[in-house]
């Protein structure tokens, strides 16, 4: 499993180096506008999956969304199509059985790092670790405490969290009964990447 962000810009070097590593799927988490702005390459051998997580939300909370923060992380919870998108990616992951997943967004930081952060927990990770793993999207952006355009927040991860407990009444039911993973699913994937 890789995380990243846009491939529009991987170099044929980039591109050899996922094939290398076998990567079976590129996840395109991104919505029909920022596929057009960057339409990705992708390295040989791989399949591309689309699976839009914020795209399907009526106009006005789509533009709220793609600025940033608590709502954009909360929608990852209520916008249409948002369960179905993260919970794609994570079939994939299971159903692999000879390469690798590599999801990704725009900057990957935002919706990659939330499908981490659920990837994690549900692997058992604890919180704390979840946490800090998240905020290390600001170390390889290399942005400042403040940088809300290019870096991460952690109590916007919490808000998504939170948004979880609150649609389902918790993470376990979320993952149950919004991404629609059987205790067999959560089974194989943590016969998989646990292995």
């Amino acid at each position: 499993m890789y995380r990243t962000g846009q491939l529009n810009n991987a170099t044929p070097a980039d591109l050899a180096e996922l094939t290398h590593r076998q990567v079976r799927y590129v996840e395109d988490l991104r919505t029909v506008f920022e596929r057009a702005i960057g339409p990705d390459k992708v390295p040989a051998g791989a399949t591309p999956q689309w699976a839009d997580v914020i795209g399907q939300a009526p106009p006005q909370t789509l533009i709220t969304t793609l600025t940033g923060g608590d709502d954009l992380y909360r929608a990852f919870i209520t916008a249409p199509g948002a369960d179905e998108a993260f919970a794609a990616v994570l079939r994939h992951i299971i159903d692999t059985e000879d390469g690798a997943v590599l999801f990704h967004c725009t900057a990957g930081k935002d919706r990659t790092g939330w499908t981490s952060a659920v990837l994690l927990t549900i692997l058992g990770v604890d919180r704390d670790t979840v946490n800090q793993d998240y905020l290390l999207s600001n170390q390889y952006r290399n942005t400042g405490p403040n940088d809300t355009i290019n870096g991460v927040q952690q109590p916007w991860l919490d808000a998504a969290f939170d948004q979880a407990a609150r649609t389902y009444g918790s993470f376990d039911n979320y993952v149950r009964e919004g991404l629609r993973l059987s205790t067999a699913d959560v089974a194989a994937l943590k016969a998989k990447m646990l292995a």
